[in-house]
């Protein structure tokens, strides 16, 4: 049976303005990501588009961009947190390298690429796993990011857009393989 898999970015916060490392650390939406989230929350409405099941990080900003979205009930899930960057949380986001990561963080006490995707992909199989047949995940830029490399390797799913916040990506999932069905950014900066 085809299902289909949802997963939304949460809105632009203060730390994305300032280019500041996030991973589990937190700060506020900006007005644009509450823009941002009432924008996928008419999306949603618009295309007649209902979920069964919702799931979200147990980041603040996730929760907030989620809540602005639906008031529907919803259960979160700490593997659906961002990488975590270690001692590189809330610094300038240039003192990383551009993805993928690889053993990076390790070295500054954080989560290496191989344990992020293995935490992501897991996860999203169980979710999928269940009965619902349409599903919502709140969660961070780089679960995104990674989740579409991870199934780009499959030779499944081609992808050259920038995930930005708000942004919501649509994978069909059969057969226990994710498929990328398309991808709505919506960047008011």
């Amino acid at each position: 049976m085809k299902k289909t898999l949802y997963i939304m970015r949460h809105g632009q916060t203060m730390f994305n303005l300032k280019k500041l490392n996030q991973g589990w650390s937190d700060s506020p939406l900006t007005k644009v990501g509450v823009k941002q989230a009432k924008f996928a929350a008419e999306y949603f409405e618009k295309n007649n588009i209902n979920f069964d099941e919702i799931y979200c990080s147990p980041s603040k900003r996730a929760r907030t961009t989620l809540e602005i979205i639906t008031n529907s009930h919803y259960k979160q899930l700490e593997n659906l947190k961002e990488q975590y960057f270690g001692d590189l949380e809330r610094k300038k986001e240039k003192e990383k390298p551009s993805p993928p990561y690889s053993n990076f963080f390790v070295k500054f006490g954080g989560e290496s690429q191989n344990e992020f995707e293995d935490r992501i992909n897991t996860t999203f199989r169980k979710i999928m796993l269940r009965d619902a047949r349409k599903v919502l995940v709140m969660t961070h830029g780089g679960v995104c990011r990674h989740f579409i490399n991870f199934w780009s390797k499959s030779k499944k799913v081609t992808w050259d857009m920038k995930i930005t916040n708000g942004c919501i990506i649509k994978f069909e999932f059969e057969d226990y393989n994710f498929q990328l069905a398309n991808i709505i950014n919506n960047d008011f900066s």
